[in-house]
């Protein structure tokens, strides 16, 4: 950060070289070596000291530090011009996955000295410089963006868009894009709408990616301001910009995949765009892909097979609609937030509950009782008729003889109330054999 003058810290090469060296000399940590013998070799902040930065970078690359193995290729190339030795580190650096090593292999190529090469080979140069473009090398991205514009080399094709491509890549990189950018945040922060907007579509015409989806957003969010400086849907237009891009996100698809779902002005309803907007984003992770995708497939909507096989979905599933309903509410609760309720644990718990209901009433048990209930409950009301048809005619023929029958408690109340009023069948009345009425008398 010292060194550079980057996050917020001042530029300041002496105190960094004071760092280095600690790290280096002290602690022997081998970006430290390999920093330090930079600085040592190109004279920066600290006296040139060739001997010394040779050994610091040896004792980097010993430790394992492919930048390190790289430097010391460089070194045998730019002091000693030993391009064995050169070639020799730079194919070990390139082992080790540096892109810079893949990059000098390839102007090693393209200048006609490599080892055991007879002349230039630009063919060999060029598949050089691809290894370093892939691996991120911004000169490497250069040369074959040169090479597809050209379409000199069998290898390189003409092809403008991905010359295009290529070079939009090392332009993106390009720090004043960056403070364009910073500025349309700060005036979003500020709410100085007209000004975000200004630095948005400056950065967004460009191509740059984050000023697209932020361009559409304030489209979205003020269309009373944005309608004063477009004729055309800005909203649609920078969303579908960005997801031309490579490194366009997942909400991204999603806008787009609802634009296309309802359809408005002058574009039609396209459910198959739609799914494969969802599909997209349900690649990248997206629960939200997931969760649009069943619910096309709720309302009756086929979705491709290609799209189920990009998202590697059981082949068998693709024709039973429960199992790929399942299949897609468990993935997008899965990608969500599983410690609170959300849409797709709803989604998940509702559909369970459908084939478990689905299941018990298509069951065998419950198909026979279905058959049989009518017939029970006919023998049920047939018994409960004659019962009660029993109980009336009982009821007539004790009022025939004298008086209806008693009903529950009275046989045992009228006993009670006769042997009240009788006598003792002994002829002797209870006071009589009573010992306390009969000393009495006496």
């Amino acid at each position: 950060m010292l060194f550079w003058g980057q996050q917020g810290v001042g530029k300041n090469l002496r105190k960094a070289v004071e760092w280095y060296a600690k790290g280096a000399l002290e602690n022997e940590d081998p970006v430290s070596l390999f920093d330090y013998s930079i600085v040592l070799f190109k004279g920066q902040g600290v006296k040139r000291n060739r001997r010394l930065a040779f050994q610091l970078m040896k004792k980097a690359s010993s430790k394992g530090f492919p930048q390190a193995v790289n430097g010391l290729g460089w070194y045998y190339h730019n002091f000693k011009r030993d391009y064995g030795k050169a070639a020799k580190y730079w194919l070990k650096a390139e082992a080790m996955g540096s892109p810079d090593a893949s990059f000098n292999l390839g102007v090693l190529h393209l200048d006609g000295v490599y080892p055991g090469a007879t002349g230039r080979n630009r063919t060999m140069a060029a598949g050089y410089f691809y290894k370093a473009a892939e691996k991120g090398h911004m000169e490497g991205t250069l040369h074959c963006a040169h090479f597809y514009i050209t379409g000199n080399l069998p290898s390189f094709p003409r092809d403008p868009e991905k010359a295009v491509l290529w070079a939009k890549h090392v332009a993106e990189k390009n720090g004043y894009l960056g403070h364009v950018i910073q500025k349309g945040l700060r005036a979003y922060l500020e709410l100085s709408w007209n000004e975000a907007l200004l630095y948005y579509i400056l950065s967004a015409e460009t191509g740059i990616e984050v000023a697209q989806t932020n361009l559409a957003h304030i489209c979205e969010e003020k269309p009373n301001l944005t309608n004063r400086y477009f004729s055309t849907d800005c909203v649609r237009k920078y969303y579908n910009f960005s997801i031309s891009q490579s490194t366009a996100p997942s909400f991204a698809y999603l806008k787009v995949g609802d634009f296309y779902y309802y359809g408005a002005q002058n574009q039609t309803r396209d459910l198959n765009m739609s799914a494969r907007m969802y599909a997209q984003a349900a690649l990248m992770g997206d629960a939200q892909g997931f969760f649009n995708l069943a619910l096309l497939l709720e309302e009756g909507y086929p979705i491709p097979s290609s799209l189920l096989d990009r998202l590697e979905i059981d082949s068998t599933a693709h024709s039973r609609n429960m199992s790929l309903h399942q299949e897609l509410y468990e993935r997008c609760w899965n990608y969500s937030n599983q410690d609170s309720v959300n849409p797709c644990s709803l989604a998940l718990l509702y559909l369970r509950l459908r084939i478990w209901s689905n299941n018990i009433f298509h069951s065998d048990l419950i198909y026979y009782l279905g058959c049989f209930s009518p017939y029970l409950l006919v023998a049920f009301v047939i018994w409960r008729f004659w019962s009660l048809s029993a109980v009336a005619r009982l009821d007539n023929s004790a009022v025939a003889e004298g008086g209806p029958l008693p009903r529950d408690g009275e046989p045992n109340q009228r006993r009670s109330a006769e042997r009240e009023a009788s006598p003792d069948p002994n002829g002797f009345e209870e006071d009589s054999i009573n010992p306390q009425h009969s000393s009495s008398r006496s």
